[in-house]
């Protein structure tokens, strides 16, 4: 995998942490999905699309990231 792609993924995933905006639970959960998108090189690119899939407390933090 791309080390940009990896980056990307990074980034996202300490927003998450850091977020005040979900539960520990969810953000464990959100995570662990994180995680299985370090092995799909178009999660990046299909962000939007596959965050949905996740929650919706994942929405903000991508916009903030620029991802959206």
């Amino acid at each position: 995998m791309g080390k940009e792609h990896t980056e990307k993924i990074e980034k996202i995933i300490e927003a998450v942490k850091k977020s005040n905006r979900m539960d520990e639970e969810e953000k464990k959960r959100i995570i662990a999905r994180l995680e299985e998108w370090r092995e799909d090189k178009n999660a990046v690119r299909d962000i939007a699309a596959k965050a949905e899939e996740i929650s919706a407390s994942l929405m903000p933090i991508l916009a903030e990231l620029g991802f959206l």
